[in-house]
């Protein structure tokens, strides 16, 4: 919470329309900041000047005409500019108009936020695909092909990927790009890689980071609609005309930066962004979406929606087809050991590039977990043999569940190698596992 973010729900706070979560950092700042606290409490005591202490029953329509009596004798909307200014006026009319002028504008500028109109509108977008059966979508996003469908980087070059859905009877996808695909069969995820090796993995497919959600573009609209309540920071813009209603979401980047910047710009969420939705003025749907990072190089965009079908038929055999050849790695099963669990990131990593340098498969099998056999020797070819010769601190940085710990290896042919070794124990055993970084 700062100051800014504090002004932009000041009318929320005088309505009682804050979340709970807004409200809890809204007292932490009131209880830092003597500017926001006194304006606070005068705010409040202008609203008290002019609320009743009795109960009383206003006559039929009474509400319906003070607004519109409102709507009248205030300014233009063009001269409002931008939602900061109407905010101003209201600050600025504390000295100057009654109490009962300075709640009248304070309800009109309430009423017609571009936060409230964003919300409307994922609302309706939401409403108006209840009965989809089935999408097609086609998506170009800036990754690296073969890597995680959820990581982005604004340097690299833009890599194809496609998205097949079935709603009904039941859910079913496929989701592909170079290199890597993923499908959901109704009950279980299968993930393959192009070098044969796959995972097995239950139907929360966590995987896709900021994808999972255009998965199910209701889904998307019913995030979007919650973040327009609770994204500390975020800016909202909708504008109409006769065909489509195109609604702009600025955002800061979301996640913990205090120790690493590490993974700012590795994601949509974990970046300042611009999110631009394009929907149809008649019916509500989605008809396009593009994602830009907003770096202190300039913006450069991330995704773009390039196809979007609705209702389309869908083989459902051909959708949820599994490859010959690929050696599964099962992920429900529990671990076998435990020689990673009960211990830091910083002795866990040297555990495991330790184990790299004569090849421990006791120590490997749990930490390379998330490698299938191919995989596990792709690793084996470059780091076996390796010497870690330092060993930093590990920080975290964003949404990252786990920890990234740099490292300096000595490599076989003598070479110095720095990584940064992404490991996380968010399972049911505790135990290290590397996530990336090698």
């Amino acid at each position: 919470m700062n100051c800014r973010y504090y002004q932009e729900l000041l009318t929320d706070l005088l309505a009682g329309e804050l979340t709970p979560a807004q409200q809890q950092q809204l007292e932490r700042h009131l209880a830092e900041c003597p500017a926001c606290a006194a304006e606070c409490r005068s705010a409040r005591e202008a609203l008290d000047a002019v609320t009743p202490h009795i109960d009383t029953t206003p006559p039929a329509g009474f509400e319906s005409r003070l607004l519109e009596t409102v709507r009248r004798a205030a300014p233009a909307p063009e001269r409002l500019a931008s939602q900061r200014r109407r905010r101003r006026l209201i600050r600025s009319a504390a000295g100057i108009f009654s109490a009962a002028a300075l709640l009248a504008i304070a309800l009109m500028t309430g009423l017609n936020t571009p936060v409230r109109a964003a919300r409307s509108c994922f609302r309706q977008a939401i409403v108006s695909m209840s009965g989809l059966k089935s999408l097609d979508m086609e998506l170009q996003v800036r990754t690296r092909a073969g890597d995680n469908f959820g990581y982005i980087d604004p340097d690299l070059d833009f890599v194809p990927h496609t998205l097949r859905v079935v709603f009904t009877p039941g859910l079913m996808w496929r989701i592909e790009k170079p290199g890597r695909t993923a499908v959901y069969d109704g009950t279980q995820i299968h993930q393959w890689m192009n070098f044969g090796d796959g995972t097995v993995q239950d139907g929360n497919p966590g995987f896709l980071e900021d994808l999972t959600s255009f998965i199910d573009p209701r889904i998307l609209m019913l995030r979007e609609q919650e973040l327009a309540t609770s994204t500390d920071g975020a800016v909202y813009t909708v504008t109409r005309n006769a065909q489509t209603i195109r609604l702009t979401v600025t955002a800061p980047a979301q996640g913990d930066y205090e120790q690493s910047d590490y993974a700012l710009n590795s994601s949509i969420t974990e970046s300042d962004n611009r999110r631009e939705y394009t929907f149809d003025a008649d019916n509500g749907q989605l008809l396009g979406a593009r994602v830009t990072v907003i770096t202190d190089r300039g913006e450069r965009p991330v995704l773009e929606m390039t196809k979007i079908v609705y209702d389309a038929p869908v083989d459902t055999a051909a959708l949820t087809a599994l490859p010959e050849g690929i050696a599964w790695n099962d992920l429900r099963r529990p671990l076998s050991g435990t020689r990673l669990a009960g211990v830091g990131a910083r002795e866990a990593a040297e555990l495991i590039l330790r184990a790299m340098n004569g090849w421990d498969t006791e120590v490997l099998n749990e930490a390379l977990r998330f490698f299938g056999p191919n995989g596990c020797e792709l690793v084996r070819g470059i780091y076996e043999g390796v010497i870690p010769s330092e060993i930093g601190e590990p920080v975290r940085s964003g949404e990252y569940p786990g920890q990234f710990v740099p490292c300096k290896l000595l490599m076989r042919d003598g070479s110095v190698r720095e990584i940064m070794l992404a490991l996380r124990n968010d399972n049911a055993e505790g135990c290290w596992v590397v996530d990336g970084g090698i």
